[in-house]
């Protein structure tokens, strides 16, 4: 049975092994997921200054705020990111009808940092779905994609400001926190230790088992070498000649 400990210890090595690659993958997927959301956030606060200045200028109607709610979910930025894209372009044709706008300095400045923020979302988007994609290239590699869900390993979604669907389906990404790995550790830990104890009490018998049939075989032997010194004739005393 020292076999079967043997594997269930290197199944728990493996298990580690491969729980802290995921872990690790999983966390730089948060990480670029919570760099975008700022950025977002960032982008989105610059559109409203910008609307604060144009709204001076007239048509002010026509463009309403973005509210930004603290702790938003990445999807609802995402998708007043949309928003703010009709926004910037009635700003841009507000600054067309109305060039004194257009050379307002700090309406420049801010449009400025808006196309800077603009690259900074493309860049931190490109990094996020990178990342992605090595995380659920690792969650589906065999043998592991057998056990990634039960260790809280979902797939990871795609960051695509275009597509709702997946946008919603970003704040369901949720890793493990170590919860599920300990309470298949701990599993794991009760088998070995009971399998450890079955194995001793079997030891513990067959041990018995063999000593009692050393003591039977050393007592046979016994009453053996005893009755075939009491079944050996006696040789009668030769004459001594006088």
């Amino acid at each position: 049975m020292i076999w079967l400990i043997l594997i269930i210890i290197a199944a728990i090595s493996y298990l580690a092994v491969q729980y802290n690659k995921a872990q690790s993958l999983a966390q730089s997927v948060k990480e670029a997921h919570s760099n975008i959301t700022v950025t977002l956030k960032k982008r989105l606060d610059l559109v409203n200054k910008l609307i604060d200045i144009a709204r001076s200028y007239g048509e002010h109607e026509k463009l309403t705020y973005i509210a930004v709610v603290e702790g938003e979910s990445l999807g609802a930025l995402a998708q007043a990111s949309l928003r703010a894209d009709n926004t910037i372009t009635q700003l841009n044709n507000l600054s067309r009808n109305y060039p004194e706008l257009k050379a307002n300095q700090t309406y420049m400045r801010l449009m400025d940092d808006l196309h800077k923020i603009e690259s900074l979302v493309q860049d931190r988007r490109e990094k996020y779905n990178a990342g992605v994609r090595i995380y659920n290239t690792f969650c589906n590699s065999i043998p592991f994609v057998f056990i990634a869900p039960s260790l809280g390993f979902p797939q990871a979604p795609y960051f695509d400001v275009s597509n709702a669907d997946e946008l919603e389906n970003l704040k369901d990404f949720v890793t493990d926190d170590g919860a599920l790995l300990r309470q298949k550790l701990a599993g794991a830990g009760a088998q070995v230790a009971q399998t450890t104890r079955v194995m001793g009490n079997k030891l513990e018998a067959n041990s018995r088992v063999l000593l009692e049939k050393g003591k039977e075989e050393i007592q046979r032997r016994r009453q053996g070498a005893v009755g075939s010194n009491h079944s050996e004739p006696t040789q009668p005393d030769e004459p001594v000649g006088e």
